[in-house]
């Protein structure tokens, strides 16, 4: 629900999102290839992703690797999975990055210095973070443009049976 966004923004998001292939960058530094587009139902050969260096794995499923300065002028929609304490959004990439975009995070810690972040949500943008750490902080939660269900995205079934694994393996 985007009151204030373009219908037809809107729209064609919704529509090439999941059936067609959105402008949609993931920027990641794991070694696995990007997940979301196979999760969405994406066409693999408009999903494009940005990482330190292009990843084999990836290229193989038909993903394409930009430089993030491209992918950040190309995309509608960006998910940010970095490790913790990993900074690549400043003021130049959200200049690059523009207007009426969607902005998600999924790390442990932000993706960006918060005063150019803090600008970026003015305009007619929106983020989704899974938790206040991945947000910056609790100041953050009451701006309009943010959506926070402050509930990790990595708390699944799946992650809670690896760890019990990890604790009975070393019993």
């Amino acid at each position: 629900y985007l009151p204030y966004f373009e219908e037809s923004l809107w729209k064609r998001f919704a529509q090439s999102s999941v059936a067609y292939g959105s402008r949609t960058m993931r920027i990641s530094f794991r070694e696995s290839p990007p997940r979301t587009g196979r999760c969405r139902g994406l066409r693999t050969n408009s999903f494009t992703y940005y990482s330190r260096t292009e990843k084999a794995s990836a290229k193989e499923k038909g993903y394409k690797f930009l430089s993030l300065n491209d992918l950040l002028e190309q995309s509608e929609v960006v998910f940010c999975c970095l490790n913790k304490n990993t900074v690549l959004l400043h003021d130049e990439e959200f200049e690059k990055l523009g207007d009426k975009k969607i902005l998600f995070n999924t790390g442990l810690s932000p993706a960006w210095d918060e005063k150019p972040f803090l600008k970026w949500l003015e305009g007619n943008n929106l983020c989704y973070c899974d938790t206040v750490g991945a947000l910056g902080g609790a100041h953050l939660l009451v701006h309009k443009n943010v959506r926070c269900m402050q509930v990790s995205s990595g708390r699944t079934i799946q992650a809670f049976d690896r760890l019990s694994e990890k604790v009975l393996a070393n019993l």
